[in-house]
């Protein structure tokens, strides 16, 4: 959208419309309801990053991050497994100081 005529959100948010607002394409000037239930239920800044995940990867969309980050989340544990399960055979490490708060970065200094 340009400066004279501002998509709905931008007009709702009251905001400049600049020439790469993602929301323009979506919610154009003649329906500011349908940006305003938008809004209501996910907030203008989830909807920006759900729009701009769909803009990266439009065919899988959310969908594709999601299982991308699941693969990395297996990867790390198998890692993690091995790691532990390698110190575990080859040293004397004292495993009751390792609890899950220090795995996920509390209580990491004892």
């Amino acid at each position: 959208m340009g400066e004279n005529s501002p998509c709905a959100s931008c007009k709702l948010r009251r905001r400049r419309c600049a020439i790469e607002c993602i929301f323009a394409p979506y919610f154009p000037a003649d329906d500011p309801h349908k940006f305003a239930i938008v809004h209501k239920v996910f907030g203008a800044s989830n909807l920006s990053k759900m729009l701009q995940v769909r803009a990266q990867d439009p065919v899988y969309r959310c969908v594709g991050a999601i299982s991308y980050l699941q693969n990395q989340v297996s990867q790390l544990q198998m890692q993690l497994a091995v790691l532990l399960n390698f110190t575990s055979s080859n040293s004397s490490v004292n495993y009751d100081s390792f609890n899950e708060e220090s795995l996920y970065g509390r209580d990491m200094v004892s």
